[in-house]
């Protein structure tokens, strides 16, 4: 309530937020999702103070939209995941929950190399995928010519590729796996001055490097050397 009061509107907003409170309110994921993120909060409170029609759709429309797994698509109520090749790349939202994946700009895995992205009307309830052809040949040139990047990277690209990277090209006998350092960086330099005494030369970073600890800048500048580091998670 101290977001909503905050608002120099808050007269208008304090309804607003608790009729869609109350039609989310069996949906944790949601509630989570707002506790997590204060940014996501302030900015709903501002969107559902500023129109009430911004307000009621997301109250009627429950939806959550995502990325990460680099497949688009729809994950429908009834568990059902429609692709866009499914839906010739334009999907209805109902009054039911859905989980829409909006694809990759710059890393598809569904076999597809074209870059991908979302369009979502929020008048019609409506979702277009969008697919477009760019020099994904080039950009493998580029990562083929970066020797800190595996060449399987440039050749998943080119093929839109959701299998594994070509382990026998990128991994070494033995290979360190290291994650969710969170910037503890008192925590990081431990279990480095560990992996170096194990003889181990290859270090994989599988992401959440900052996020709660002290030293993001520092947890960033020891693993951007690392042979491969996902940044997020």
């Amino acid at each position: 309530f101290d977001v909503i009061f905050a608002h120099p509107d808050a007269q208008f907003g304090l309804p607003r937020v608790l009729h869609l409170l109350h039609n989310i309110c069996t949906r944790t994921t949601y509630l989570e999702l707002l506790d997590e993120h204060p940014a996501a909060l302030v900015q709903l409170v501002r969107l559902c103070t500023a129109s009430p029609m911004i307000s009621e759709q997301l109250s009627r429309y429950p939806i959550l939209l995502q990325g990460h797994t680099h497949i688009p698509g729809v994950f429908t109520h009834d568990f059902d995941f429609i692709t866009p090749d499914e839906c010739d790349y334009e999907f209805q939202l109902g009054s039911e929950k859905a989980l829409v994946n909006v694809g990759s700009v710059g890393q598809p895995r569904d076999e597809d190399p074209r870059s991908c992205y979302t369009i979502f009307d929020a008048e019609t309830n409506q979702l277009q995928f969008r697919r477009l052809s760019y020099a994904y040949d080039e950009t493998a040139r580029k990562i083929y010519s970066i020797k800190q990047l595996h060449d399987s990277l440039g050749d998943r690209l080119k093929a839109g590729d959701n299998r594994p990277l070509n382990s026998d090209r990128i991994l070494g006998i033995e290979t360190a796996l290291v994650s969710d350092i969170h910037g503890n960086l008192d925590a990081l330099v431990c279990v480095l001055a560990d992996i170096q005494d194990q003889g181990i030369e290859t270090i994989f970073c599988l992401g959440d490097v900052i996020g709660y600890g002290p030293d993001p800048q520092a947890c960033i500048d020891a693993v951007i050397n690392f042979d491969l580091c996902i940044l997020g998670n």
